[in-house]
C-alpha cells in the first residue's frame, strides 16, 4: 500500500485521507518523525501551496499539523448540530456509561473546536447536557448530589456507576483513569 495523495479539491474528504494517511504511515512503519517526513509528498497542487504557506513549529509538531490539516479543509461543523447533540445524547442503560461520557466529551471537544478562538460551553451548560443524558437511575443519584461544576458531574457519575454495576449486576468495574485537568481549566474559563 502506497501513501495517498490529497490536492485540496471540493471533491476530496480531508479526514479520509488523513485516515488512509495513518494507516499507510503504521503499514510503513513510520513515527511520527517519519509522518512529518512523508506528509510533504502526499499533497499535490493547493494543498501543497497551503503545506508551503504554514509556520515550520507546526510542520515541526505532528498532532498540530494533522488538526492545521483539517481546520484548513474539512468543513467546519454546525454549532447547532453539536449543541442539538449534546443536549439530546442519551445513555442507552447502565451498561454503557463510559461509551457514554466517552461520546459526550468528544462532541464537547469537536464543538470547542468548532467554535474556535478557545470559545467554549459554558460550565453549567455543559453539566447540565450532561447528567440529563445519563441513564435514568444514573442521572437520580448524580443529581442527588448536587454537582457544581461539569468535572464534580462527571466524578459522581463515574463513582455511582460503579456502585450500580455492583449493587444491579454484581459486576465491579475499572473505569480508566480520567484526567480532569484540561477539561477544569476549559470549563473555568468558560465561567469567567
Amino acid at each position: 500500500m502506497g501513501f495517498p495523495s490529497f490536492s485540496g479539491l471540493q471533491n476530496e474528504e480531508a479526514a479520509d485521507f488523513c485516515e488512509n494517511f495513518e494507516l499507510a504511515s503504521i503499514i510503513a512503519k513510520q513515527n511520527k518523525e517519519g509522518k512529518l517526513k512523508v506528509f510533504p509528498f502526499a499533497l499535490k497542487a493547493g494543498a501543497r501551496a497551503w503545506y508551503n504557506g504554514i509556520s515550520k513549529h507546526i510542520k515541526e509538531d505532528w498532532k498540530l499539523l494533522k488538526q492545521s490539516f483539517l481546520d484548513q479543509y474539512n468543513p467546519k461543523e454546525s454549532i447547532d448540530d453539536l449543541l442539538k447533540a449534546l443536549q439530546w445524547l442519551q445513555q442507552r442503560d447502565l451498561y454503557n456509561y463510559l461509551s457514554h461520557e466517552e461520546e459526550f466529551l468528544h462532541l464537547l471537544t469537536r464543538l470547542e473546536l468548532a467554535k474556535g478562538d478557545g470559545e467554549r460551553l459554558p460550565d453549567f451548560v455543559a453539566k447540565e447536557y450532561f447528567v440529563n443524558g445519563l441513564w435514568k437511575d444514573l442521572k437520580v443519584k448524580v443529581l442527588c448530589k448536587e454537582p457544581n461544576t461539569f468535572c464534580e458531574a462527571i466524578r459522581f457519575a463515574r463513582l455511582k456507576y460503579r456502585r450500580l454495576m455492583f449493587k444491579v449486576y454484581k459486576v465491579e468495574v475499572k473505569l480508566p483513569r480520567w484526567e480532569p485537568k484540561r477539561l477544569e481549566t476549559a470549563t473555568k474559563e468558560s465561567t469567567m
